[in-house]
């Protein structure tokens, strides 16, 4: 049997090799008891497990907040004690009932238990942000039931938002299915991101399901880009509609603070066990479904915002790699032409800490050389089955101010996240050319179209458009090409 002693005399005791009560990521739950017999449930944190001591510092913090706050709070738990044991940091705390997590999987919430479960989430919430807490990773674990009440608890990732730097921010941290869309996107956290892990709790005590579940990636792009599905339609619909709200990608359009939400509920709790009209019924039947075009629309946007960052991801990678190359090549063109040099050709304006991609480079020799030009093309939607077109740049003889027809082009494509360089070149009367950026899209449909000729017509004489790997030795044999068309006058 283990002891834990405080310092004010009082001891608690619990049997380190009974079943736990539960155990998370943070530490281990034990049922014990104190000196007089009470029941109470010990929580030990072993800081060696949780990269040395800031776990246990933070939750100590937390409670310490928490357990000096006057009035006390009814809806946070406030421990007995916080104790260092050792290298443990042990909590004292009320023994629960249960946890939300076990109500919601014994049986269904009613309309009215559920908004009483859910009024105290949000008394709770409150709570803590009047102590300048986010509490970070509310789900129904978390929660626990004392008597005819829920208190919030477990404050491991916690934030004391008075507090200017931290040793761990901890970020990324959290349970996935709870996580608001800004924590995944790292940006500043508010108590919005607390009540939009709270609106996951509301929907899935009324749903009987959570609304996104799969793999951490699966769920942060429903996080990120993908409206809920419908709640029953049983439920008040001043309900449904604050729990959309809550739902809402853009932490701006959700509720303003956590009283906002408890006033609601306080009023939907007196509105629950009222018979509406059937003109009552479909007006709160259209105003739910107006909130939820709304968030549909939102979640589009977002989507199409994520896709298109996303994009620019992968095109800036690409270019990086493609200016590799190009460096590289020129490293060892310089063994045959010394004079060789290589500009890459960047936004003139280039804000501190902001990385632009090149938009193109010169390779230049005594008197001329090549020209790559990077260019923004768009393949239509129903080509999508076809490698992805990521970059597309036309290759130019270049000689001072003077451009001809492109000699090549030269593409990226991209499977998933891997990118692939190729020379893209048409024969046309007896020699290889490349394209312009107008004609460009129809050679690559034809490249990519199985079962279709690859020839075209293209200013009126017919073409044979090849694709091969590009690499170090084209841009070698480009310069030659380059170098081949160079006149000079008598």
């Amino acid at each position: 049997m283990k002891h834990i002693h405080a310092d004010d005399g009082s001891w608690w005791s619990y049997d380190e090799m009974s079943e736990p009560l539960g155990k998370g990521a943070f530490g281990t739950v034990f049922s014990g008891e104190s000196k007089t017999g009470r029941a109470v449930a010990i929580k030990v944190i072993r800081p060696q497990a949780y990269d040395g001591h800031l776990l246990p510092a933070r939750e100590a913090e937390i409670f310490s907040i928490v357990s000096k706050t006057s009035p006390a709070p009814k809806y946070v738990l406030v421990p007995f004690a916080v104790v260092n044991d050792s290298e443990d940091l042990v909590i004292v705390m009320p023994h629960a009932e249960m946890s939300l997590a076990k109500a919601i999987t014994e049986s269904p919430f009613d309309q009215v238990s559920a908004i009483t479960a859910l009024l105290d989430i949000a008394k709770g919430i409150d709570e803590l942000a009047g102590m300048g807490i986010l509490h970070r990773d509310l789900k129904p674990e978390n929660i626990l039931k004392f008597g005819n009440h829920w208190e919030v608890t477990d404050f491991g990732i916690s934030r004391d938002t008075n507090t200017s730097t931290a040793p761990m921010t901890f970020t990324i941290w959290g349970t996935k299915e709870y996580m608001a869309p800004e924590r995944w996107m790292q940006t500043p956290q508010t108590v919005k991101s607390d009540l939009y892990a709270f609106g996951i709790i509301a929907y899935q005590i009324l749903a009987g399901r959570l609304p996104f579940v799969g793999t951490r990636d699966e769920v942060r792009r429903q996080h990120l880009t993908v409206a809920p599905a419908p709640l029953p339609t049983d439920i008040h619909p001043r309900l449904s509609r604050l729990v959309l709200r809550l739902l809402s990608k853009v932490a701006e359009e959700r509720p303003p603070d956590a009283r906002y939400v408890v006033e609601t509920l306080e009023e939907c709790l007196k509105q629950a066990q009222l018979k509406l009209s059937p003109s009552l019924h479909r007006l709160g039947a259209s105003s739910v479904a107006a909130e939820s075009r709304r968030l549909q629309a939102e979640s589009a946007v977002a989507e199409a915002r994520e896709k298109q960052s996303e994009d620019a991801r992968i095109r800036l990678g690409a270019l990086i790699e493609l200016d590799e190359l190009f460096q590289r090549s020129v490293e060892d063109i310089q063994h045959i032409l010394p004079e060789a040099q290589l500009k890459t050709l960047r936004p003139r304006i280039t804000p501190r800490g902001v990385t632009y991609p090149p938009h193109g480079w010169e390779l230049t020799v005594s008197d001329g050389g090549l020209r790559v030009e990077v260019w923004e093309v768009v393949i239509a939607a129903e080509w999508e089955d076809y490698p992805d077109l990521c970059v597309a740049c036309a290759v130019y003889p270049y000689s001072g101010s003077e451009r001809r027809e492109p000699l090549a082009n030269i593409v990226c494509e991209v499977r998933g996240t891997a990118c692939s360089w190729h020379l893209v070149t048409m024969r046309r009367r007896g020699k290889l050319e490349g394209v312009s950026k107008e004609s460009f899209p129809h050679v690559w449909r034809n490249l990519n179209s199985p079962g279709r000729t690859i020839h075209t017509q293209i200013g009126g004489a017919a073409s044979g458009a090849t694709k091969e790997p590009f690499t170090v030795d084209s841009i070698a044999d480009l310069l030659g090409q380059a170098i081949d068309q160079i006149e000079y006058n008598n």
